[in-house]
């Protein structure tokens, strides 16, 4: 039997745009609610519930509340199983979903003579804390180490990474 959802919201709330931002962002589709505008929405959320609170998400008419616990369950249920591929483009390497969307990069545009920038590393939220950044980087490391380029590193992550990871010192220009 499959699982049903239901999100109660109500517009101006900033914890319900933060989970329907990251909904958004991540391509979940979960009926909205918002007891603003309906009525009897905000009547089973306090007969079911016990309490008039958003966001909450229904799951299969369980009330689950606070929004970064939402936006766990749904990287655990929609995102984290998603399958995922690291992908080498032209002096960037992103980590996208089966379905193309970028949830984390690093980017590293020619500077010239054999040199690249490593300016920009960018993790989703709802990745960080896993050691995507770092795995970026080590993956970046690589290509530069396969196709014989130095670095200049500019982002403040990229530096930081370096000194943390002296064996990859040989390719800082």
């Amino acid at each position: 039997m499959a699982t049903t959802y239901e999100l109660y919201i109500m517009k101006t709330c900033p914890f319900c745009r933060k989970v329907i931002r990251y909904m958004y962002q991540h391509g979940i589709e979960i009926p909205l609610r918002d007891i603003n505008e309906d009525a009897e929405a905000r009547a089973t959320l306090e007969r079911v519930g016990g309490k008039v609170q958003v966001p909450c998400l229904f799951i299969d008419g369980a009330p689950m509340y606070e929004s970064d616990e939402i936006i766990a369950y749904l990287e655990e249920r929609f995102v984290t199983n998603a399958p995922r591929k690291l992908s080498i483009e032209d002096h960037a390497i992103r980590y996208r979903t089966e379905n193309g969307t970028a949830l984390a990069e690093v980017t590293y545009p020619a500077d010239g003579d054999g040199t690249v920038n490593i300016n920009h590393t960018f993790v989703d939220p709802a990745l960080r804390g896993q050691g995507m950044a770092g795995k970026l980087m080590e993956a970046c490391a690589h290509e530069l180490d396969r196709t014989g380029l130095k670095a200049h590193p500019t982002c403040s992550y990229a530096e930081d990474w370096f000194r943390k990871h002296p064996e990859w010192e040989h390719l800082l220009a």
